[in-house]
């Protein structure tokens, strides 16, 4: 792939995904991983993956905040496979269904 492809997953690599943990919104860990979010609604990005919405915890300490922005929240199981499929396509699901 020519690099002028391949511009925008890149940017998106390195701005969004570079040290934040994935998570898939219907894995059996999330509730217990993210508490705060079990029955709160996420900020749903332009890119089409979500982020906590650090509102709902305004009043919690600092680290939990700091936890919080960590998190990036997709609708697929975020394993490296799947990530190379969602970077090659320039779509947000490895199924190419956005």
């Amino acid at each position: 792939m020519e690099t002028s492809e391949n511009w925008f997953p890149r940017i998106a690599l390195d701005n969004t995904l570079d040290h934040k943990f994935m998570i898939d919104i219907n894995d059996p860990l999330f509730e217990t991983l993210l508490p705060h979010y079990k029955d709160n609604p996420l900020h749903k990005m332009e890119q089409n993956y979500k982020i906590p919405n650090l509102n709902i915890i305004k009043n919690e300490p600092n680290h939990i905040k700091e936890m919080y922005q960590g998190y990036i929240i997709v609708d697929f199981v975020p394993t490296s496979e799947n990530l190379l499929c969602v970077v090659t396509s320039n779509s947000s699901t490895p199924n190419g269904k956005d």
